[in-house]
């Protein structure tokens, strides 16, 4: 009797399941690898470039802040000028934020356009000034190097025992 009760159960049970596995469109277990499209090398090379990118924008203020405090040190630039550079860089962001929440692509490129030239007009002149003092170019350099070295530390941190990579090897 129990067998009886268990093979009415189980009949309809066994029915339903097969019967939703047959009306899919695909058999389980394959997959038509034709749709699936991934550029692993195209991801990491973007993945490198995103966190490079990050790494000098972090630091981007640490060089600027250690020419400028030369600068103010000695003379060549006085606390009004700064705050008003720092001005200028808020104002500059918050007019680019606003052209690009007002949809106008056609003006923010014109802007961004603009704004580029300037930056790299007194980028070079920051250069100049800094190759101009030789004191200070050795504190950049080192400035650089350092936060090289802090970048390479947390990359070989994140690495682990031993660095990273597989190296050739099975992985154990």
């Amino acid at each position: 009797m129990k067998n009886f009760i268990h093979i009415l159960i189980g009949l309809p049970l066994a029915a339903l399941l097969s019967a939703t596995a047959f009306a899919q469109d695909t058999v389980p277990g394959e997959v038509d690898v034709s749709d699936i499209t991934m550029d692993v090398t195209d991801n990491a090379r973007a993945f490198r470039q995103a966190h490079r990118q990050a790494h000098r924008q972090a630091n981007r203020g640490q060089v600027r802040n250690l020419v400028y405090e030369y600068m103010l040190k000695n003379g060549d630039i006085t606390q009004e000028e700064l705050d008003a550079r720092k001005a200028m860089r808020e104002a500059h962001r918050a007019e680019l934020q606003a052209l690009r929440e007002a949809g106008d692509a056609d003006a923010l490129a014109a802007r961004v356009a603009e704004l580029r030239e300037e930056r790299a007009a007194h980028r070079e002149a920051m250069r100049e000034y800094v190759n101009a003092h030789d004191d200070l170019a050795a504190a950049v350099e080192e400035q650089r190097r350092e936060m090289g070295e802090r970048r390479r530390g947390r990359k070989d941190d994140r690495r682990g025992p031993g660095g990273g990579g597989n190296r050739g090897g099975n992985g154990s």
